[in-house]
């Protein structure tokens, strides 16, 4: 996980061994790649934010009874960076809540997916996870989110800093030093 306010990161991943990823592909699951960021559009027509808010969700449950319910929340994303929240050295993306929700606070959707919705090159509405929903300013109802981008690019580079440790290579700001 990484999860630093300078930087303004907050995310966290998880490795799958081979076995639980062939379930998930055998299930049509399709993992985040290259292609989800990079040919995702840098402006949809509509946003959503989906997760699991304690508001709907309290936590007194019977051991034998559980059950959640996940919320999809509409929100108008934010040209520019609102002034309760201070410049992080990697870019946020920034959304404002309609007024008409259907929950007054969203506490325990951090993590939750934010879905961009546009016309596709093929022009059929397609969606894209465009970020990850990490911080929450209640009083305007203002969301931050890590953009899938930043984290994508991250990823790749932890992936190849572990191959390049597991083949005795060492690595230097995301570079490899034997190819410098």
């Amino acid at each position: 996980y990484i999860d630093n306010d300078e930087e303004g990161l907050d995310f966290a991943i998880i490795a799958l061994t081979p076995y639980y990823r062939r379930l998930l592909e055998a299930n049509g699951i399709a993992p985040f790649s290259e292609k989800t960021w990079e040919n995702a559009p840098t402006r949809c027509d509509m946003y959503l934010l989906m997760g699991l808010p304690f508001e709907v969700n309290p936590d007194k449950y019977e051991p034998t009874k559980i059950s959640v319910s996940s919320v999809i929340l509409g929100f108008d994303r934010l040209d520019e960076r609102p002034p309760e929240f201070r410049a992080t050295i990697f870019p946020r993306f920034y959304g404002q809540l309609r007024p008409a929700t259907l929950v007054n606070d969203i506490e325990g959707m951090s993590g939750g997916p934010i879905f961009g919705i546009a016309k596709g090159e093929d022009g059929n509405r397609r969606y894209w996870v465009v970020g990850v929903q990490s911080g929450w300013y209640r009083p305007n109802r203002t969301i931050v989110a890590c953009p899938l981008p930043v984290m994508g690019a991250l990823i790749e580079e932890l992936l190849r800093d572990g191959e390049a440790e597991k083949s005795g290579g060492s690595v230097e700001k995301g570079v490899d030093s034997a190819d410098e």
